[in-house]
């Protein structure tokens, strides 16, 4: 079932980089195009339209569409996990906006740790690895110093030192998959487990900050 139509306004020749999980991007943008679609009314044509705009050190993406809008008096309540409109099923509410992105409350000085996920291949090539990898190079360094495709690594994690506005900062890379590509789930739950317990031993009772290890790119 198409999302009706969709109309794509995109600056002519300027480049947009923007440092975020592109696996929770696409996530977000796929369920608020969905959820727009079935918003419109019966017997209404769905139409969307989508925007992006670049400005020095911000981009902005807007999305509007023809349905009826939020009632006023659910709006308080988008936010809430697992709120839904709908007569059957359940929502996951809009949660992921309150959360935050990982790199950028390390950057504001949120955590003293942060861990994500990785292959054993040393590639930090896709989703938050990609990002963690062109912010903090130490990082992949430190994944790089490590025998690429060695499946032992599996629950374990290489680490890297960083200052981040005058503060220390440890990220984590934690070997919570084997492969990087492959049909069916690649994230190995126990390595994660393993992984988590050795942090937890070893970082106790410093702030530490993790995406949804394994959710993601990995098929958990």
């Amino acid at each position: 079932d198409d999302l009706g139509e969709l109309c794509l306004s995109l600056p002519d020749a300027e480049s947009c980089t923007v440092f975020a999980d592109e696996s929770l991007l696409v996530r977000t943008f796929n369920n608020l195009l969905l959820n727009a679609k079935q918003a419109v009314p019966p017997g209404r044509p769905p139409r969307q339209e989508v925007a992006l705009k670049c400005s020095p050190g911000k981009v902005l993406i807007t999305i509007a569409d023809n349905g009826s809008g939020i009632a006023e008096d659910v709006r308080d309540k988008v936010f809430r996990p697992n709120f839904t409109t709908k007569a059957t099923g359940s929502g996951i509410g809009l949660a992921v906006a309150k959360r935050g992105d990982l790199i950028q409350k390390a950057r504001a000085g949120e955590f003293d740790v942060i861990v994500h996920g990785c292959n054993c291949f040393c590639t930090m090539g896709a989703g938050i690895a990609k990002t963690i990898k062109q912010v903090f190079p130490a990082a992949y360094e430190a994944d790089l110093a490590t025998a690429a495709g060695d499946a032992s690594k599996l629950g374990t994690y290489s680490q890297a030192s960083v200052e981040v506005n005058g503060k220390p900062l440890t990220i984590l890379n934690a070997y919570t998959q084997h492969q990087w590509r492959g049909p069916g789930r690649l994230v190995d739950y126990d390595a994660v487990r393993q992984a988590f317990r050795l942090i937890k031993q070893n970082f106790q009772g410093q702030r530490i900050g993790y995406p949804a290890i394994g959710a993601g790119l990995a098929k958990g």
